[in-house]
């Protein structure tokens, strides 16, 4: 079995004032309520899957965003390491909360525009999570895991569309 934490990083605000990334167009994206992830020991049978509902907000007049998902593996894959070992993961968005399946992101490369319900950009007015983070481990990694402590980073760039 397998013990397995995943830590999520909000990168630094690029410019702005505080308040979101924004574009030379004053249009504002936010992310918040990003959670790090436990999954324990690894059972068998089934994927493990792990969600959480998150707040994206986007000023844009059609409030669409896009996400880009790094990992911590070679060419930023998403994986997991104990020493020398790894488990590779995946990592899905819906633009709804409470999901456990969603679009599955590619590494390094910007997700669709996905539209936010949220009206405010601390989510504190309204609906107080826009979206939902899946991380899945698949069935075929956890069978050929080595036993061992496993943790990575995932950093997630939400920008305007």
């Amino acid at each position: 079995m397998a013990m397995v934490a995943l830590g999520l990083q909000q990168p630094v605000h690029a410019q702005g004032n505080g308040n979101g990334i924004s574009r030379g167009n004053n249009d504002r994206v936010r992310i918040t309520g990003l959670q790090d992830v436990q999954f324990g020991a690894f059972g068998l049978g089934g994927d493990a899957v792990q969600s959480q509902s998150v707040c994206v907000f986007s000023s844009n007049r059609i409030p669409a965003y896009s996400v880009i998902a790094l990992g911590t593996g070679p060419g930023s894959t998403f994986a997991l390491a104990s020493g020398i070992d790894a488990i590779n993961f995946d990592v899905l968005w819906s633009e709804f909360t409470g999901q456990m399946t969603g679009e599955e992101l590619m590494a390094g490369q910007p997700s669709r525009d996905f539209i936010s319900a949220a009206t405010h950009h601390a989510c504190n007015n309204g609906p107080m999570t826009s979206a939902s983070l899946i991380i899945r481990v698949s069935e075929a990694e956890i069978a050929s895991a080595k036993a061992g402590t496993y943790s990575g980073a995932l950093t997630l760039i939400v920008s305007p569309s």
